[in-house]
């Protein structure tokens, strides 16, 4: 069954398309209104015109409109005009005939269904197209269904259908929803991973600036002290050569030696041409 026959279906359900209120057989053909000259201007008393209701697939409310085709049916789809001057589909809920004066609206404002629609593509919105079934098809199967006693079952079976695919579009979704789980789990533990990474690396980098601080203290207190002596002390070792010298030459012999304070040096000690120069 076409989406369209289904739409129609629900809407006899829901009592939208009533029976034909009034059935009218005219003994002789009549004319199609465009034949009658005053139609545009002034509408004939002793003439009865066919009004048909319909209703558009996005709206409740119902639109009267003059139909010149004494074989439309409820059920049937039309094509007819709207306000903007678009053409637009919709189904027939009823038809009644009514004379000019007791027309639901004023014949001469009233417009025309433009044609009955059978097995025809046609727009149902603005924007959407579909591919229409035929009038007497959505009829005939709106008869099979009330008439078929397998109707219940087809309905029956199609549940059943529905929820087997249901039930498996859940049981997808809980499998996805697992393996995201199970990989947010594990994404969670290797961020945990990093972070304990992160602050041993932090802690490693503390602990080398405060050896870097250390070694760069005593560094300068090994300078202070090694100014000192070069400032301050004279070294003499005990190889007779009464040379004094300063602490790192290469000529010290530091075997056996004496410090003197280079404002006290004895008068028969001379100083070392290599190192004090």
């Amino acid at each position: 069954m076409s989406k369209i026959s289904e739409y129609y279906r629900e809407l006899r359900e829901q009592d939208v398309l009533c029976q034909d209120e009034y059935d009218y057989e005219p003994d002789e053909p009549v004319p199609a209104l465009d034949d009658i000259p005053d139609y545009e201007s002034k509408a004939r008393p002793d003439r009865e015109y066919l009004y048909v209701g319909v209703r558009f697939p996005v709206s409740t409310k119902v639109y009267h409109y003059i139909c010149d085709d004494w074989h439309v049916c409820v059920g049937d789809i039309v094509l007819v005009p709207t306000q903007g001057g678009e053409e637009k589909t919709a189904v027939v809920t009823r038809k009644k005939m009514y004379s000019a004066v007791s027309a639901p609206y004023p014949v001469y404002k009233t417009k025309k269904i433009i044609r009955v629609l059978k097995q025809e593509q046609s727009d149902m919105s603005a924007t959407t197209s579909m591919t229409l079934s035929d009038p007497a098809e959505v009829r005939d199967n709106s008869q099979a269904e009330k008439s078929d006693p397998a109707s219940p079952q087809l309905n029956r079976n199609n549940h059943s259908g529905k929820n087997a695919l249901l039930a498996i579009g859940l049981i997808v979704c809980l499998i996805g929803f697992g393996y995201f789980y199970w990989k947010a789990n594990q994404l969670s533990i290797i961020n945990a991973e990093l972070e304990s990474t992160i602050d041993n690396l932090e802690q490693e980098n503390q602990d080398l600036n405060e050896f870097g601080l250390r070694a760069i203290q005593s560094l300068e207190n090994s300078l202070v002290v090694s100014n000192f002596y070069n400032d301050h002390a004279a070294i003499v070792s005990n190889d007779g050569l009464n040379l004094y010298h300063k602490y790192g030459c290469a000529d010290l012999d530091l075997s056996y030696f004496w410090i003197y304070n280079i404002e006290a040096i004895p008068s028969q000690l001379s100083p070392c041409e290599k190192c004090w120069k």
